[in-house]
């Protein structure tokens, strides 16, 4: 592990290991960037990742084993996924 964790593991919906503080959870999906040529993964409020929540950062979610934060790494998924395909 170096820091990163491949994006396009996320790529099904799938509850991320976080709870906040009024139990609430959330869940990571694949989404079309905001310009509509890209794949991204944001979080969602809900199991089916139909509900996105804006005001959330995935990569403030992101931590390994031993608590320590990760960021995304999209190579993987754009090579996937070609460009223009949302």
């Amino acid at each position: 592990e170096n820091g990163y964790m491949d994006a396009s593991e996320l790529t099904e919906c799938q509850q991320l290991d976080y709870e906040d503080d009024y139990g609430n959870v959330y869940y990571a999906g694949a989404m079309c960037a905001s310009s509509g040529s890209r794949i991204k993964i944001g979080i969602f409020t809900d199991e089916e990742c139909s509900n996105y929540d804006e005001s959330k950062d995935i990569e403030n979610y992101m931590k390994n084993d031993d608590g320590y934060s990760l960021k995304l790494s999209y190579h993987l998924l754009k090579q996937t996924f070609a460009e223009g395909e949302c």
